[in-house]
């Protein structure tokens, strides 16, 4: 892959002759910023904060929109695979089979030793209904297991071991066509290979979930996701937008233009989620993954184009770019430390939900963000750099591409 830089400063090597600079510690700052609200979304599902106070009321529902944070990582997936290419040639280096292999070694073994931390939490510790979220995860069956291993828990709306990584598989097929997208992005307009791509892959989910296919195959938000693929491709227009040498007239509007589509797209999206549509309803999770992966795509090409602005300053503050480089393993492990925490500290404290969820937030997520720290070290960081020793500005480089969870 071409080298570039994760860090905010100058690539850690050059990239191909012709091809500026590019600095990209934005995106682990905003993989971190969307792992880390996984987790404090998670965190609120353990109390019931529906009666908070109310100044807080409105600003706690802002934490129930944890799917999002899904959507961006999906983006962002599509957006780092294509720098490469983007920056290269226009095509991918070395065979599909190639890039299937390394992507394997990327993101399989730490999610097996993911699952099998959270086994262990369970044997020992987590084992007993307790009236919060994690009972979905239990009791652990056979089936449950093996559905895990094989990456097909998301086709059966399986939750046991750990909720969270229903997504994993959802990303691992889509893996299997980005050499497709990546050949039509070439032979075809990228914006037409885009919106074709979006919509048949919501033409694909509606196919399942109005058939009798919906009987075996989860439609739910947290089941298998066909119109991820359109999302991923969302994020690969996006860096086309950005590094590519050819940007159309459209793509070629000045920084000021996507700071302004980005605010009016980040409004429609609040706009939709706080508001309820005709009958008190709002729109389904798996429609408004739609709007967040285009507020996702125009976001990365404003702050691709302008990195000197504010939010690509703030995504490239070091505390954040260090925090994405194991943005994966916060994901894979935190939801049983979620659970561990409110079991065995909050619980017994008899603390009100709100003072709780304070608890949470100030004391549980950053010892949570610690262990995940040590699991990063151990089980994710020796399978992202061949070297035995990868320094700090390799192991960042690397997370550049890290699945999104």
């Amino acid at each position: 892959m071409s080298a570039v830089s994760t860090s905010g400063s100058p690539a850690v090597s050059a990239v191909p002759s012709g091809k500026p600079r590019v600095h990209i510690g934005y995106l682990d700052g905003l993989r971190a910023l969307a792992a880390m609200f996984v987790v404090l979304h998670h965190s609120s599902t353990q109390f019931d904060l529906t009666h908070a106070p109310a100044p807080f009321a409105e600003l706690l529902k802002f934490f129930s929109y944890g799917h999002y944070a899904v959507d961006i990582f999906i983006v962002l997936s599509g957006f780092c695979l294509m720098l490469p290419v983007a920056l290269g040639d226009g095509t991918m280096r070395g065979s599909a089979a190639s890039f299937f292999l390394k992507r394997a070694r990327r993101i399989l073994p730490p999610y097996y030793l993911a699952l099998a931390f959270s086994l262990i939490l369970i044997y020992f510790f987590l084992s007993h209904a307790s009236g919060t979220r994690w009972d979905s995860t239990l009791p652990i069956t056979k089936q449950g297991v093996l559905l895990h291993l094989f990456l097909l828990q998301d086709v059966a709306g399986n939750f046991e071991i750990s909720y969270p990584l229903w997504s994993i598989p959802v990303e691992w097929r889509i893996y299997f066509l980005f050499p497709v997208l990546v050949w039509a992005f070439r032979r075809y307009s990228p914006v037409a290979v885009t919106s074709v791509t979006v919509i048949a892959s919501y033409i694909v989910w509606i196919g399942i979930d109005h058939s009798p296919l919906h009987r075996w195959i989860s439609t739910y938000p947290s089941g298998v996701s066909p119109y991820y693929l359109g999302l991923f491709a969302m994020g690969m227009l996006a860096t086309k937008a950005a590094y590519s040498g050819d940007r159309s007239r459209a793509f070629g509007r000045p920084a000021s233009a996507w700071a302004a589509a980005t605010a009016v797209s980040a409004f429609v999206v609040f706009a939709l989620s706080a508001f309820p549509l005709a009958h008190g309803h709002s729109l389904p999770p798996q429609v408004m993954s739609l709007f967040v992966g285009l507020f996702s795509m125009i976001l990365l090409i404003w702050v691709s184009i302008s990195p000197r602005s504010w939010a690509g300053r703030l995504f490239a503050w070091r505390p954040l770019v260090f925090l994405g480089t194991f943005a994966y393993s916060l994901y894979l492990t935190h939801a049983p430390l979620v659970q561990l925490f409110w079991q065995y500290v909050i619980h017994p404290l008899h603390l009100s939900d709100l003072a709780g969820f304070a608890m949470a937030i100030f004391v549980g997520a950053p010892l949570i963000t610690g262990v995940a720290y040590l699991f990063h070290l151990a089980c994710e960081r020796p399978f992202m750099n061949t070297k035995p020793r990868p320094t700090v500005a390799e192991t960042e480089r690397d997370a550049v591409l890290s699945p999104a969870p």
